[in-house]
Protein backbone atom coordinates (compact mmCIF):
# COMPACT_ATOMS: atom_id res chain seq x y z
CA UNK A 1 0.00 0.00 0.00
CA UNK A 2 1.23 3.51 -0.82
CA UNK A 3 0.11 4.66 2.64
CA UNK A 4 1.82 1.86 4.54
CA UNK A 5 4.70 2.28 6.96
CA UNK A 6 7.02 0.16 4.82
CA UNK A 7 6.45 2.25 1.69
CA UNK A 8 6.79 5.53 3.58
CA UNK A 9 10.05 4.41 5.22
CA UNK A 10 11.46 3.12 1.93
CA UNK A 11 10.70 6.40 0.17
CA UNK A 12 12.25 8.50 2.95
CA UNK A 13 15.42 6.41 3.13
CA UNK A 14 15.78 6.33 -0.65
CA UNK A 15 15.43 10.09 -1.00
CA UNK A 16 17.77 11.15 1.77
CA UNK A 17 20.45 8.56 1.00
CA UNK A 18 20.35 9.33 -2.72
CA UNK A 19 20.70 13.04 -1.99
CA UNK A 20 23.49 12.42 0.52
CA UNK A 21 25.50 10.12 -1.75
CA UNK A 22 25.01 12.50 -4.70
CA UNK A 23 26.38 15.41 -2.67
CA UNK A 24 29.31 13.29 -1.48
CA UNK A 25 30.14 12.30 -5.06
CA UNK A 26 29.74 15.76 -6.58
CA UNK A 27 31.32 17.84 -3.82
CA UNK A 28 33.88 15.30 -2.67
CA UNK A 29 33.94 16.66 0.90
CA UNK A 30 36.38 15.05 3.31
CA UNK A 31 34.74 12.41 5.54
CA UNK A 32 31.27 13.09 4.11
CA UNK A 33 30.43 9.53 5.16
CA UNK A 34 30.01 11.10 8.63
CA UNK A 35 26.80 12.60 7.25
CA UNK A 36 25.53 9.43 5.58
CA UNK A 37 26.01 7.09 8.54
CA UNK A 38 24.04 9.23 11.04
CA UNK A 39 21.21 9.58 8.51
CA UNK A 40 20.99 5.79 8.13
CA UNK A 41 21.27 5.24 11.87
CA UNK A 42 18.83 7.92 13.04
CA UNK A 43 16.03 7.44 10.49
CA UNK A 44 13.36 5.09 11.83
CA UNK A 45 9.92 4.13 10.47
CA UNK A 46 8.09 6.33 12.98
CA UNK A 47 8.66 10.06 13.50
CA UNK A 48 8.66 9.68 17.31
CA UNK A 49 11.47 7.09 17.24
CA UNK A 50 13.42 9.14 14.69
CA UNK A 51 13.34 12.27 16.83
CA UNK A 52 14.33 10.34 19.95
CA UNK A 53 17.33 8.90 18.13
CA UNK A 54 18.17 12.26 16.59
CA UNK A 55 18.55 13.82 20.04
CA UNK A 56 20.64 10.90 21.33
CA UNK A 57 22.90 10.99 18.27
CA UNK A 58 23.44 14.74 18.39
CA UNK A 59 24.13 14.83 22.14
CA UNK A 60 26.46 11.81 22.13
CA UNK A 61 28.44 12.92 19.06
CA UNK A 62 29.03 16.44 20.36
CA UNK A 63 30.03 15.14 23.81
CA UNK A 64 32.40 12.56 22.32
CA UNK A 65 34.02 15.07 19.94
CA UNK A 66 34.50 17.70 22.66
CA UNK A 67 35.93 15.31 25.27
CA UNK A 68 38.23 13.55 22.81
CA UNK A 69 39.55 16.82 21.36
CA UNK A 70 40.29 18.22 24.83
CA UNK A 71 42.05 15.02 25.95
CA UNK A 72 44.24 14.79 22.87
CA UNK A 73 45.18 18.48 23.06
CA UNK A 74 45.97 18.40 26.79
CA UNK A 75 47.69 15.01 27.11
CA UNK A 76 50.73 15.03 24.81
CA UNK A 77 51.58 11.33 24.89
CA UNK A 78 52.04 9.32 21.71
CA UNK A 79 50.12 6.27 22.75
CA UNK A 80 47.14 8.14 24.29
CA UNK A 81 45.15 7.56 21.09
CA UNK A 82 45.65 3.79 21.39
CA UNK A 83 44.59 3.79 25.05
CA UNK A 84 41.43 5.77 24.28
CA UNK A 85 40.67 3.55 21.28
CA UNK A 86 40.94 0.32 23.29
CA UNK A 87 38.84 1.78 26.11
CA UNK A 88 36.16 2.97 23.65
CA UNK A 89 35.97 -0.47 22.01
CA UNK A 90 35.57 -2.12 25.42
CA UNK A 91 32.87 0.31 26.55
CA UNK A 92 31.04 0.05 23.22
CA UNK A 93 30.39 -3.65 23.84
CA UNK A 94 29.57 -3.01 27.51
CA UNK A 95 26.53 -0.85 26.69
CA UNK A 96 23.50 -1.79 24.59
CA UNK A 97 21.56 1.47 24.34
CA UNK A 98 21.77 3.73 21.29
CA UNK A 99 23.16 6.79 23.12
CA UNK A 100 26.24 5.03 24.47
CA UNK A 101 26.79 3.05 21.26
CA UNK A 102 26.83 6.31 19.29
CA UNK A 103 29.08 7.96 21.88
CA UNK A 104 31.79 5.30 21.78
CA UNK A 105 31.57 4.73 18.02
CA UNK A 106 32.25 8.44 17.52
CA UNK A 107 35.34 8.19 19.73
CA UNK A 108 36.53 5.10 17.85
CA UNK A 109 36.01 6.74 14.46
CA UNK A 110 37.79 9.95 15.43
CA UNK A 111 40.70 8.07 17.05
CA UNK A 112 41.29 6.03 13.90
CA UNK A 113 40.97 9.10 11.65
CA UNK A 114 43.36 11.10 13.86
CA UNK A 115 46.23 8.87 12.71
CA UNK A 116 46.35 10.80 9.44
CA UNK A 117 44.51 14.03 10.30
CA UNK A 118 44.77 16.51 13.15
CA UNK A 119 42.20 16.13 15.91
CA UNK A 120 41.14 19.79 15.68
CA UNK A 121 40.31 19.38 11.99
CA UNK A 122 38.36 16.22 12.75
CA UNK A 123 36.46 18.02 15.51
CA UNK A 124 35.35 20.71 13.06
CA UNK A 125 34.19 18.19 10.45
CA UNK A 126 32.45 15.97 12.99
CA UNK A 127 30.37 18.77 14.48
CA UNK A 128 29.44 20.26 11.10
CA UNK A 129 28.53 16.91 9.56
CA UNK A 130 26.43 15.66 12.47
CA UNK A 131 24.45 18.91 12.38
CA UNK A 132 23.91 18.47 8.62
CA UNK A 133 22.88 14.84 9.15
CA UNK A 134 20.28 15.50 11.85
CA UNK A 135 18.94 18.47 9.87
CA UNK A 136 18.39 16.28 6.80
CA UNK A 137 16.65 13.66 8.95
CA UNK A 138 14.40 16.27 10.58
CA UNK A 139 13.42 17.73 7.21
CA UNK A 140 12.63 14.30 5.78
CA UNK A 141 10.47 13.41 8.79
CA UNK A 142 8.57 16.68 8.40
CA UNK A 143 8.09 16.38 4.63
CA UNK A 144 7.12 12.68 4.65
CA UNK A 145 5.92 11.99 8.21
CA UNK A 146 4.69 8.65 9.48
CA UNK A 147 3.64 8.79 13.11
CA UNK A 148 3.08 6.03 15.62
CA UNK A 149 -0.63 6.86 15.48
CA UNK A 150 -0.60 6.13 11.73
CA UNK A 151 1.04 2.75 12.35
CA UNK A 152 -1.57 1.86 14.95
CA UNK A 153 -4.39 2.85 12.59
CA UNK A 154 -2.88 0.65 9.89
CA UNK A 155 -2.80 -2.36 12.26
CA UNK A 156 -6.39 -1.74 13.38
CA UNK A 157 -7.52 -1.69 9.72
CA UNK A 158 -5.75 -5.01 9.12
CA UNK A 159 -7.45 -6.52 12.17
CA UNK A 160 -10.82 -5.42 10.81
CA UNK A 161 -10.05 -7.13 7.49
CA UNK A 162 -9.24 -10.36 9.35
CA UNK A 163 -12.52 -10.10 11.27
CA UNK A 164 -14.41 -9.75 7.98
CA UNK A 165 -12.74 -12.92 6.70
CA UNK A 166 -13.77 -14.83 9.82
CA UNK A 167 -17.31 -13.51 9.56
CA UNK A 168 -17.49 -14.69 5.94
CA UNK A 169 -16.25 -18.14 6.95
CA UNK A 170 -18.76 -18.19 9.80
CA UNK A 171 -21.61 -17.76 7.30
CA UNK A 172 -20.13 -20.45 5.03
CA UNK A 173 -19.80 -22.86 7.96
CA UNK A 174 -23.59 -23.00 8.27
CA UNK A 175 -23.60 -24.60 4.82
CA UNK A 176 -20.52 -26.72 5.57
CA UNK A 177 -18.46 -24.71 3.06
CA UNK A 178 -15.97 -23.07 5.43
CA UNK A 179 -12.27 -23.09 4.47
CA UNK A 180 -10.48 -24.50 7.53
CA UNK A 181 -7.03 -23.45 6.37
CA UNK A 182 -8.21 -19.89 5.80
CA UNK A 183 -9.74 -19.81 9.28
CA UNK A 184 -6.53 -21.05 10.93
CA UNK A 185 -4.38 -18.59 8.99
CA UNK A 186 -6.71 -15.69 9.83
CA UNK A 187 -6.74 -16.63 13.53
CA UNK A 188 -2.93 -16.84 13.69
CA UNK A 189 -2.50 -13.60 11.75
CA UNK A 190 -4.98 -11.85 14.06
CA UNK A 191 -2.93 -12.97 17.08
CA UNK A 192 0.26 -11.60 15.46
CA UNK A 193 -1.45 -8.27 14.75
CA UNK A 194 -2.63 -8.08 18.36
CA UNK A 195 0.94 -8.62 19.57
CA UNK A 196 2.26 -5.90 17.25
CA UNK A 197 -0.46 -3.52 18.38
CA UNK A 198 0.31 -4.29 22.01
CA UNK A 199 4.02 -3.51 21.48
CA UNK A 200 3.28 -0.21 19.75
CA UNK A 201 0.83 0.75 22.48
CA UNK A 202 3.62 0.55 25.06
CA UNK A 203 4.80 3.88 23.65
CA UNK A 204 1.40 5.20 22.60
CA UNK A 205 -0.24 4.41 26.00
CA UNK A 206 -3.89 4.35 24.90
CA UNK A 207 -6.54 2.70 27.10
CA UNK A 208 -8.80 2.52 24.06
CA UNK A 209 -6.23 0.42 22.20
CA UNK A 210 -5.79 -1.89 25.21
CA UNK A 211 -9.54 -2.41 25.36
CA UNK A 212 -9.67 -3.00 21.59
CA UNK A 213 -6.94 -5.66 21.77
CA UNK A 214 -8.74 -7.45 24.60
CA UNK A 215 -12.16 -7.39 22.96
CA UNK A 216 -10.85 -8.32 19.50
CA UNK A 217 -8.81 -11.25 20.84
CA UNK A 218 -11.84 -12.65 22.62
CA UNK A 219 -14.00 -12.12 19.53
CA UNK A 220 -11.55 -13.92 17.22
CA UNK A 221 -11.06 -16.86 19.58
CA UNK A 222 -14.76 -17.39 20.17
CA UNK A 223 -15.71 -17.01 16.51
CA UNK A 224 -12.92 -19.27 15.25
CA UNK A 225 -13.78 -21.92 17.82
CA UNK A 226 -17.46 -21.85 16.93
CA UNK A 227 -16.67 -22.15 13.22
CA UNK A 228 -14.27 -25.05 13.69
CA UNK A 229 -16.61 -27.12 15.88
CA UNK A 230 -19.42 -26.64 13.36
CA UNK A 231 -17.36 -28.02 10.44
Amino acid sequence: SLKSMSFNFAVRMSLILTLGLLLANVLGFYKFIWVIIPIMSITQPYVEDTRRRKKDRLDSNILAAVVLTILMNVIHIRWITLVILVAAFYLYYAYKDYYHASLFLTIISMCISSIGTGINTLFFYRIIYIIIGVTVVELSSRLIPYRLEDGISELVDQMEEINHILEEESLKSKQNQADLNRIREATIYSAILSQKLCLKNKDYQSDRIRFLISVNSEFVIRLSYNILIQT
